[in-house]
């Protein structure tokens, strides 16, 4: 996974371990943890990921105007970033294909896959999904902040 990537990981991981089992919840405590941070990586990482969240969210529900916008708004070094993270993540590195049975086969949809089975099969009935769900949260802590 690219390097941006890993400290927002390991807090998540770490989430998991401290007894946070949902992936929503262990993706809002790995993003305070991330923000708290006295490390700038840390703090990048955390940002970057609820951006990544948050921003999809607007293009997923239509508003591509809003999206643009931000987009548009953010400063060149982030949308290398940006670049970066999505062709890393279309690449052939992650996305191996294999053939079984003259079908060809994508490694990660079958690794996505698995793992989409896994939560529901532990009580995540949104499956995959449920990481998405941390926008929610980090809308609802930033709405209860007074200014």
């Amino acid at each position: 996974m690219p390097d941006l990537e890993k400290p927002m990981t390991v807090c998540h991981e770490l989430s998991h371990l401290s007894g946070f089992m949902l992936e929503d919840e262990a993706n809002f405590i790995a993003y305070l943890g991330c923000v708290e941070s006295d490390n700038y990586a840390f703090k990048y990482s955390g940002t970057y990921i609820a951006f990544i969240y948050v921003s999809n969210a607007y293009f997923d529900y239509g508003d591509c105007d809003v999206y643009e916008d931000i987009i548009n708004s953010l400063n060149e070094n982030v949308k290398k970033d940006m670049d970066y993270h999505s062709n890393y993540w279309y690449s052939d590195e992650v996305n191996i294909e294999i053939e079984i049975g003259g079908e060809e086969i994508n490694m990660s949809d079958v690794s996505s896959q698995v793992n989409d089975n896994y939560l529901q099969m532990n009580g995540q009935s949104d499956g995959v999904m449920s990481y998405d769900h941390v926008t929610d949260l980090l809308l609802s802590y930033y709405s209860s902040i007074k200014c």
